[in-house]
């Protein structure tokens, strides 16, 4: 989640510093500029490649810095990265000059361009613009059609992930009998020495509280048995030097010789024991396939639901039109999730070719398209920050005032942005953003404002057209906001 963004010399911005914070954030401009420039700063900090053109005039460099919270679902991904994360606060900038050159710093480090793209991938999405849409992968498409049907899936996805797992084992002890290893004969020497070593001890699991039962007994006694109490702390000597020997405690040395034995068995019998295991593998194999065609059957029950519930997402934000198909294709690789590859193939009409989103949408369809899913998946995908671009593209109020429902119901869990020129989608931000473009001594100069509620009114009041903002307009539109509150709390309770 981005927590604050601090602009500098990036085209018309002087400077700029604003925060943010969970919720629906909608953008407005009076130009397209204006709301443009915020996305290219968005979109420079996310690491994209930009041209220096973008420098404000008669400065030497542009720098965004941007502060931003770490949830925990991708807490791991920025920690495997090397960078140091102490209290789930990402503090990032990128400056870039005349020349092209970039500096860019993560948590007071200097790093890569190509880490700070790596770094920043997982935070943020951006919808509305084709170039800058994320394609979901196949492994992307079954992570959120397994997190859709999760209570579903768990018997048959664990029942795979087990049978997997004793199969790789299997396979992974093959490979290594199969090895050519010099030094057998030298090992089951050892081994035997070990095993005779042990077996000679005579261990039994529960002596060593025996044998302390008794010598305490033996002591309360009035007639103290010397022989039976000197048998007892030899015995009990013997175990201990048995004990810091082998770096065990008796029940797990034990266990050591077992697996001695076995070790000694296996290099005595290695011709046997690999065909057993040849044969152990092809079982496993086979109970591996009986789990993935069980797990393949219920996604594909899911998925027949899941077409039906998008669709019903589709039309009630105004995409009537776009089909959508969840494709299954089976994987020749053996893997802990099944041999399943998932595709979501879309198409304008129905029995038209389905195709990928971004051949059959247009780019305010895309942005609806994606809040649908988002809509449905909030609980399966962990990005933290989502932005629509065009979203109102084409809609009348009564699909506004839906899409911005969707928004709302999404930014309880998601910081989402939103960039609209509608008023029904306007009234219900959480944050209202205004870019506004003045010029001054002949140099143009935008500024970015978090808008308090007097402001907002007096924005909508201006979205609406209206310039009498104290009369009955006004009074409509602070009725919309109220509204619109009510609304969101209602998602709360």
């Amino acid at each position: 989640m981005i927590r604050k963004l601090k602009i500098k010399n990036l085209g018309s911005i002087e400077e700029v510093d604003i925060s943010f914070k969970m919720g629906l954030h909608v953008i407005t401009s009076d130009t397209a500029e204006g709301k443009s420039l915020l996305l290219e700063a968005i979109k420079f900090i996310l690491g994209e490649d930009i041209s220096s053109e973008v420098i404000r005039q008669g400065c030497e460099s542009a720098i965004v810095e941007a502060c931003v919270f770490i949830p925990d679902g991708i807490l791991y991904k920025i920690i495997n990265l090397g960078v140091d994360t102490e209290a789930y606060e990402l503090i990032i900038s990128r400056e870039i000059n005349r020349q092209g050159e970039n500096i860019c710093i993560a948590n007071g480090k200097i790093i890569s361009l190509e880490l700070l793209k790596k770094l920043m991938e997982p935070f943020t999405e951006i919808y509305g613009e084709q170039e800058q849409i994320k394609v979901w992968d196949a492994q992307e498409n079954l992570a959120m059609l397994d997190g859709y049907g999760k209570l579903r899936l768990k018997k048959p996805i664990l029942g795979v992930k087990r049978a997997f797992f004793e199969y790789k084992k299997l396979l992974d002890k093959l490979e290594t009998m199969l090895e050519n290893d010099a030094n057998e004969s030298e090992k089951a020497i050892f081994l035997k020495e070990q095993i005779q070593d042990i077996t000679a001890l005579n261990l039994r699991e529960g002596e060593e509280d025996e044998l302390e039962s008794k010598r305490t007994l033996l002591l309360q006694q009035k007639e103290i048995s010397e022989e039976d109490i000197s048998a007892i702390e030899d015995r009990l000597s013997e175990l201990q030097e048995a004990k810091r020997t082998y770096e065990k405690v008796i029940p797990h040395l034990i266990v050591y010789k077992k697996q001695l034995e076995r070790e000694l068995y296996e290099i005595e019998n290695k011709d046997c024991v690999i065909k057993e295991l040849r044969e152990n593998i092809e079982k496993a194999k086979q109970e591996y396939f009986e789990k993935t065609k069980w797990l393949t059957e219920v996604r594909k029950q899911l998925a027949g639901e899941l077409e039906q519930v998008i669709m019903s997402e589709f039309r009630e934000l105004s995409v009537p039109n776009v089909q959508f198909k969840i494709h299954f294709k089976e994987t020749r690789e053996l893997s802990h999730s099944g041999n399943d590859s998932v595709e979501f193939l879309f198409s304008e009409k129905t029995g038209e070719t389905m195709r990928t989103i971004y051949e059959v949408t247009s780019s305010g369809e895309v942005s609806r398209v994606m809040l649908a899913f988002k809509s449905i998946f909030i609980y399966a995908d962990p990005t933290p920050t989502i932005i629509f671009d065009e979203i109102d593209s084409g809609l009348n109020d009564d699909a506004a005032r839906k899409v911005a429902e969707k928004l709302a119901h999404v930014s309880r869990f998601r910081q989402i942005f939103c960039v609209t020129q509608i008023p029904e989608i306007a009234v219900m931000g959480d944050v209202h953003v205004s870019i506004n473009n003045g010029v001054i001594n002949d140099i143009t100069r935008t500024t970015i404002e978090a808008l308090d509620e007097d402001k907002i009114i007096d924005k909508l009041c201006k979205m609406l057209s209206c310039q009498d903002k104290t009369g009955v307009i006004r009074d409509e539109v602070i009725s919309m906001r109220e509204k619109a509150g009510s609304f969101k709390e209602s998602l709360s309770s």
